[in-house]
């Protein structure tokens, strides 16, 4: 029997007029903007192996997915300023990283239908903090949110599954000419500096070592600043104590006030509605480790938080 197997995949940046498009045999590429906010989508379809009947040839990883759940095409948003896991190339204006290629290679693996759209600074569509929001995800713009770490506070809005990267450990840094050296000497109107909609915020920090930690000594910065940002602060004495991972960069000249401490639940993941289920792409993710893609593509992006096979074959997001 004689088969044939295609694959067609694209880039897109959603906006109102195409910019360019080039093509090459097999694949189609193309860029669009609309409006201030990027939406690099990364597209997919596999056309399975036709055999003579007609019949498309489904991939064997996901023999139980129900077919209303293979025909959907899933929709991954990404964040940007995450190198190298998610972010705009300056110089190419793509969106790459790590995840893209994770995302590509787990659902060519079980055959199914995803794209992605980099949503750049716009991580309050994901989840909004403060009034507890998740647009993107409730309004079903896309279907989960790509590298979210578990937490008791978001699993109260949402859910989380597919494990795909340990998240780090958190301390609490200050600098040497404040002279504080344990939790009990941070006392009211020192001010801690938190990096906004990263899971190591003041609800942890309060859970962990600063139970009294008022909200007028907070400051969060700006996420796309970045954590090299919120270690300058500390430096020239903006903020007197930063909540940052555990051995960041920058960080040997510091002290620790007290010792790491974990803000999460669980390895980051994948973030959505409570209502779908996406523990596929986990199953994909795992057979792409059982073929060496998985740690290939840690290995070509210089990973270093990559899980374990055993990690991936046993860790479960708690609902």
């Amino acid at each position: 029997m004689n088969r044939d197997s295609r694959l067609f995949y694209g880039f897109m940046e959603v906006n109102i007029e195409i910019l360019f498009k080039r093509t090459w045999p097999g694949t189609d590429f193309a860029v669009e903007k609309t409006g201030n906010m990027y939406a690099i989508v990364f597209m997919m379809a596999v056309v399975g192996a036709m055999g003579e009947t007609g019949e498309t040839c489904r991939s064997p990883l996901l023999p139980d997915l129900a077919p209303l759940l293979r025909e959907k095409t899933w929709l991954f948003a990404l964040e940007g300023s995450w190198q190298p896991y998610s972010y705009l190339d300056q110089v190419s204006g793509q969106a790459r990283g790590f995840l893209y290629d994770l995302i590509y290679e787990a659902c060519l693996r079980c055959d199914m239908k995803c794209k992605t759209v980099f949503i750049g600074d716009n991580l309050q569509t994901c989840l909004n903090n403060i009034n507890l929001t998740a647009e993107g995800l409730f309004n079903d713009y896309f279907d989960g949110c790509v590298g979210w770490a578990p937490t008791a506070f978001r699993k109260n809005i949402l859910a989380f599954s597919a494990p795909i990267l340990k998240s780090p450990m958190a301390r609490l840094y200050t600098r040497e000419t404040t002279k504080l050296t344990t939790p009990e000497e941070v006392v009211a109107g020192k001010i801690v500096g938190f990096r906004s909609y990263v899971h190591l915020d003041e609800l942890c920090l309060r859970a962990n070592l600063l139970p009294n930690l008022r909200d007028q000594d907070i400051r969060h910065l700006a996420f796309t600043m970045g954590w090299e940002e919120l270690i300058r602060q500390l430096e020239v004495k903006e903020i007197d104590l930063a909540v940052l991972p555990d051995g960041y960069p920058g960080t040997d000249d510091f002290v620790a006030i007290g010792g790491p401490f974990s803000c999460a639940d669980g390895p980051y993941s994948i973030m959505h509605k409570k209502s779908k289920d996406l523990s596929w792409f986990g199953k994909c993710v795992q057979d792409l480790n059982e073929v060496g893609r998985y740690r290939t593509l840690c290995t070509n992006y210089d990973i270093k938080t990559c899980l374990t096979t055993n990690d991936l074959m046993t860790s479960r997001v708690a609902p």
